[in-house]
C-alpha cells in the first residue's frame, strides 16, 4: 500500500508540474530566425541550470530534481510523451 501510495504521489506531482510548465512556458520568449522549441528548452535548461538564480524553491515545491522538471519541460514544448 505505501509502495502503491508513493508512486501515485509522484505521478501527481509530475502531472501537476507538468499542468504548472505549460502555461508558464507560454511566455518564453522566441525569435523568427531560430525554431521556437529549440530556443525555448535552451532558455529553460538556462534557468534550471540554476546559473542565473536559485531554483531550490522550485524544486522544492515540486519534489523533482531540476532534471526531471526540465524533461518534463521539454517535453511539453516539444509536445512529445
Amino acid at each position: 500500500m505505501t509502495e502503491w501510495a508513493t508512486i501515485n504521489v509522484h505521478v501527481l506531482t509530475v502531472n501537476c508540474c507538468s499542468n504548472i510548465f505549460s502555461k508558464a512556458l507560454q511566455i518564453l520568449p522566441t525569435w523568427p530566425s531560430v525554431p521556437t522549441e529549440y530556443t525555448t528548452v535552451y532558455l529553460l535548461k538556462l534557468y534550471l541550470s540554476n546559473a542565473l538564480s536559485d531554483i531550490s524553491e522550485l524544486v522544492l515545491l515540486f519534489g523533482l530534481s531540476s532534471e526531471d522538471i526540465l524533461l518534463i519541460g521539454t517535453k511539453i514544448l516539444l509536445n512529445t510523451n
